[in-house]
């Protein structure tokens, strides 16, 4: 490839995260957002002296958010409590996920292939920094949910690589424990690591044996204290309803799965279809490609536990939320989870592409121009509902602007409820309470810059 291929290779790239950048300084909002309120007590024990990690290890809905709060709490010392320094952390967390995976791609494109593929990453950058999961970049709670992707990324990376010696197996556990207190689907890294370290080829049956008994062992203390006095949330649906609707629980999966190809706002059934077709498709794309028996399963392992961490959140998501339905599977949050899965797909799908019978046994035409179709409209997909969802930056923005000014005059319980829902009579108290904290310590849109 020419200089002046890759540099136009690059520029493209860059495209997505640019753009995102862009869309993020034009529309941030920059005032506390619903489960955003939970800090509040953190910095008043913060500014009092009185904090300790038993705060920053309380439950809060089914997640212990211990890393994510040991970041915010000092972003808002530092900063007057800016949310655009959390905006701009999440920026940062996706782009260590999207270099993450590149040095992932990179190394099996050469590997299988013999190719140094750089098209692909266009992709890449294309669904990481995708404007369609509109709520992670615009909402600085959702901290968690890039720190707990990377933390998982880096630990499979680790996992599957071409060694597996001790530094690597410290260094994903640790990453586990990461995930695991970031966010609460994390927890299935436990599970995940197990299974790489089991499948492992470069591993005598001694290191097998001791790697997999220290990593049940940090499993098991990651389990323990995680649950230790855990309580389901009161306001989520009933697990019953699982059983009761399974039907309903695995629209909710795959809708959940397909929600990373289109915008939000789109029908709900169109993502299940798109999830459908996934998985579908992911199955069949794995068999031809071992099939061809040049290429082994070790080979794929990265994208295979990528994408079993996808489909693991979507099933847990499920078990918390399917009683809410379809709409709620299609939530912006979830993308950084669900993309997992189609970058996983794409690598298999190009790679059955490239494969010409040097390396590997070559795939059929027809089949080559099926799978480049199919790959064309991922990739169209990815692009149209990324542009679409900068619509929905200008919808957030004009929904949280007024109720941003309206905070400092404390008066109009209509537009504060879009910050602080449900703003009952005791609710109204604690967030009256909240905002005299944040007035006299001149926090957020109270501090002197923010007027």
């Amino acid at each position: 490839m020419t200089i002046i291929k890759r540099i136009g290779v690059w520029a493209l790239v860059s495209i997505p995260f640019l753009f995102l950048v862009l869309m993020v300084a034009r529309y941030k909002v920059d005032v506390p957002e619903w489960d955003q309120w939970a800090l509040v007590p953190l910095l008043e024990k913060s500014y009092g002296g009185t904090l300790t990690l038993k705060d920053f290890w309380f439950q809060h809905n089914e997640h212990r958010l211990v890393f994510p709060k040991l970041l915010m709490v000092p972003l808002a010392r530092l900063s007057g409590w800016n949310i655009s320094y959390e905006l701009a952390l999440s920026i940062l967390l996706a782009a260590g996920i999207f270099f993450c995976l590149a040095i992932v791609m990179k190394k099996t494109f050469a590997s299988v292939l013999g190719a140094r593929l750089r098209w692909p990453f266009i992709f890449l950058s294309l669904v990481v920094f995708s404007l369609n999961q509109v709520e992670n970049w615009m909402w600085g709670w959702n901290i968690q949910i890039f720190l707990n992707v990377l933390a998982g990324a880096g630990a499979i990376v680790l996992l599957t690589g071409k060694r597996l010696g001790w530094r690597e197996i410290a260094g994903a556990a640790l990453l586990s424990i990461v995930a695991a207190f970031s966010y609460a689907s994390g927890l299935v890294f436990s599970l995940i690591g197990f299974a790489a370290i089991i499948f492992s080829v470069s591993l005598t049956k001694k290191r097998r044996l001791l790697y997999s008994l220290l990593w049940l062992s940090v499993s098991t203390a990651i389990f323990y204290s995680y649950f230790y006095h855990y309580h389901s949330p009161s306001h989520h649906p009933s697990l019953s309803s699982i059983l009761n609707s399974p039907l309903n629980y695995m629209s909710y999966v795959l809708t959940y799965l397909g929600a990373a190809l289109l915008s939000s706002d789109v029908n709900p059934f169109f993502a299940f279809l798109a999830g459908l077709a996934g998985v579908i498709l992911f199955g069949l794309t794995v068999l031809m490609i071992l099939s061809g028996r040049k290429i082994r399963a070790g080979d794929l392992s990265p994208y295979l536990f990528l994408s079993l961490y996808a489909l693991a959140t979507a099933l847990l998501t499920g078990l918390g939320r399917a009683g809410f339905g379809a709409v709620q599977a299609m939530s912006p949050r979830y993308v950084a989870f669900s993309s997992l899965f189609w970058i996983s797909l794409v690598v298999f799908i190009i790679i059955l592409l490239k494969m010409d019978g040097s390396k590997t046994e070559a795939t059929p035409k027809p089949a080559k121009i099926i799978l480049a179709s199919i790959l064309a409209l991922i990739f169209s997909l990815s692009a149209t509902s990324s542009f679409h969802s900068r619509v929905l930056f200008k919808e957030r923005y004009r929904r949280l602007e007024p109720a941003r000014r309206e905070l400092s005059v404390f008066k109009n319980k209509e537009l504060l409820e879009r910050i602080y829902p449900h703003l009952g009579e005791v609710d109204w108290r604690e967030m009256e309470r909240a905002v005299e904290f944040l007035r006299s310590k001149r926090l957020s849109v109270f501090r002197p810059a923010a007027r």
